[in-house]
């Protein structure tokens, strides 16, 4: 994976996305994000119904160039079992949390997959009931 690039100091952002976005479907999950530049490092905040982050996030340009990947660091997962076998327990014992989450950016919306499935289980933000949080810049 290519190394994160400060777009914004190179004049070479998409488009902007700075500002406050909101998910798309409050009623099942509530979730406020600030992403902000300070001293030419991209920043977030982000408050769900029970828990608050803040910390650096990164963007990578996607193989398409229209939008990026976009990686809030510091958040741990609510939960983690990694891949799974055909009875649904971890092959792996011994994995850690992740502390990573990684979603897309394109124009005005931010889509973060919240929880995996029967082969590779995950869960995000265990207050929050959508598979796909839909979070868009206000």
């Amino acid at each position: 994976m290519p190394s994160a690039i400060n777009f914004k100091e190179n004049n070479a952002i998409l488009f902007e996305i700075e500002g406050t976005y909101q998910a798309k479907n409050e009623k099942d999950c509530k979730m406020n994000l600030i992403l902000y530049y300070y001293k030419n490092q991209l920043k977030y905040k982000l408050k769900t119904k029970t828990q608050e982050f803040s910390n650096d996030a990164e963007i990578e340009l996607n193989e398409e160039k229209n939008g990026y990947y976009i990686t809030f660091k510091n958040i741990e997962w609510s939960e983690y079992l990694g891949a799974l076998d055909n009875e649904g327990e971890p092959i792996s014992k011994d994995i850690e949390v992740p502390d990573m989450v990684s979603g897309s950016l394109y124009k005005d919306q931010i889509t973060l997959q919240n929880y995996g499935n029967s082969m590779n289980y995950y869960v995000l933000f265990d207050d929050c009931d959508e598979k796909y949080i839909e979070l868009i810049r206000k």
